[in-house]
């Protein structure tokens, strides 16, 4: 990731499910370690592969939206309202939540600024299509990256190259 931002200079722009499945597929092994296990220490093993079924579960119910890494906060809420607003789209901003009136859809925003990633994801499940139309069309649009992003991307993964090598 910070290597693409670095050389791209844009942000990158995903769906959120990808996330739940990057988690499943890495934990996967510890998951049938602890299946394996399971019949020889019971107790042991039980009540986390039970938690982490329901954190799962959880997970893939919250994230229904889309994930901007590396991105300018500002110039994403900006893009993003002026997307909006081209559309002719009613809305009411309360917080972080957008309650749009056109097609009824209430969509929240998560965002660490500071670190360039923004999640911009429907509340329910209304006028799913609609929504990954506008996503669409966000992915169109000419958004600016945080430089600081892709810094901490490439320091953090040259720190796990040194750790798995010592």
């Amino acid at each position: 990731m910070g290597i693409y931002l670095y050389f791209k200079k844009k942000p990158i722009i995903y769906n959120s499910r990808f996330n739940f499945y990057a988690m499943i597929i890495f934990l996967l092994p510890t998951v049938i370690n602890m299946i394996s296990l399971l019949n020889k220490y019971f107790i042991e093993f039980s009540v986390p592969l039970l938690l982490f079924l329901l954190i799962l579960i959880y997970y893939s119910v919250v994230i229904r939206g889309y994930s901007f890494t590396g991105v300018n906060a500002k110039d994403l809420h900006r893009t993003f309202f002026g997307l909006l607003d081209e559309k002719k789209i009613n809305y009411k901003l309360d917080g972080l939540k957008i309650k749009v009136m056109d097609p009824v859809m209430d969509i929240s925003i998560s965002r660490q600024a500071w670190f360039g990633i923004i999640q911009i994801r429907r509340r329910s499940s209304k006028n799913k299509a609609y929504f990954n139309a506008l996503m669409k069309e966000m992915k169109q649009k000419d958004i600016q990256y945080n430089k600081a992003t892709s810094i901490y991307f490439l320091i953090f993964a040259l720190l796990m190259i040194v750790f798995f090598i010592f």
